[in-house]
């Protein structure tokens, strides 16, 4: 296993073939798509003050549009795990790793991948709440997208004692630099060409899986 001990993974794009919160947005019809394009010109333009802005732009959206709790899960749920995901997790957890996941997407869907993949430990940015007839009545975001998973990272190492060096992260999105240029070995999975100059190796593929990175764990 060498000197890294515990290894962090970005969410969707990475263990999830698919990304989350766009998904949802199409889902909802034109409206959503205005939403979700919007929101992306809106981060891009500096429009927001953080990413939790961003987030509460898309709920304000939902509540207003009605989304229910089946619909969410529908989506949630449905969202395909990447090739090969299942199968490296249970080698990294034969290797002895320490497994987390730092993502800017829904708790709803992390929980998922907690229980599926037996992660040890997730961060998500948003969790929903749904009242007893289905109706989105309240949230949770918090800020682990961007510079913010950073903090969850250093939370997390602080705990188990270990130092940077120690962990790995595994990401796709401009959003996951920050992290990779925190730890001892990073991964760029298919990822953006902001992520892949500052990641310690690159996966490029036609076709995702996740298996490729065993090559550097």
């Amino acid at each position: 296993m060498g000197k890294i001990k515990l290894v962090f993974f970005d969410m969707d794009g990475v263990i999830f073939d698919g990304l989350g919160w766009k998904i949802l947005n199409f889902s909802l019809g034109p409206e959503g798509h205005s939403i979700d394009n919007d929101g992306r010109n809106m981060w891009s333009n500096n429009d927001f003050k953080n990413c939790m802005e961003w987030i509460e732009h898309n709920l304000i959206f939902y509540k207003k549009h009605g989304l229910s709790m089946k619909h969410f899960y529908e989506i949630v749920h449905n969202i395909p795990y990447t090739k090969g995901a299942k199968e490296t997790f249970e080698k990294l957890k034969e290797k002895g790793y320490k497994l987390a996941l730092i993502t800017g997407g829904f708790k709803n869907q992390a929980n998922r991948a907690i229980r599926d993949l037996k992660i040890d430990h997730t961060f998500a940015a948003c969790e929903l709440f749904f009242d007893d007839q289905g109706k989105l009545t309240h949230w949770n975001i918090l800020p682990t997208d961007n510079e913010g998973k950073v903090d969850f990272m250093r939370l997390l190492i602080r705990e188990y004692k270990l130092k940077p060096e120690e962990c790995a992260f595994v990401g796709d999105g401009e959003n996951d630099v920050f992290l990779a240029k925190e730890v001892g070995l990073s991964i760029a999975f298919n990822g953006t060409k902001e992520l892949q100059e500052v990641c310690t190796h690159s996966i490029k593929q036609k076709e995702k899986d996740l298996r490729a990175i065993l090559e550097f764990l």
